[in-house]
């Protein structure tokens, strides 16, 4: 038989994968920096966005992913930069 646990971080898993790639592909949360925690299916978002506008985005998206319970949006409104952007290109 399937453990319960197995099946559990299957979910997890699977909400993880759809949420990330869900935030990666709005273009308006493009130069965000958007990390996602899921636990017990509820996504908490967390990082750095440029708007509140786009905080709300980032949280409408999450809540729209199958499967997800609630979401904690701990996401910083300021200057995107001021953090380390993984996907900025080096400065030459």
């Amino acid at each position: 038989g399937v453990r319960l646990g197995g099946s559990e971080m299957c979910i997890r898993d699977r909400i993880w994968t759809k949420t990330r790639a869900a935030l990666a592909t709005e273009d308006d949360l493009r130069d965000s920096t958007i990390n996602v925690d899921v636990d017990n299916n509820v996504v908490t978002v967390s990082g750095s966005v440029a708007s509140i506008g786009q905080k709300a985005r980032a949280e409408s998206i999450a809540r729209g992913i199958v499967g997800v319970k609630s979401v904690t949006n701990l996401l910083k409104v300021g200057a995107v930069g001021a953090v380390a952007n993984t996907n900025a290109r080096p400065k030459s």
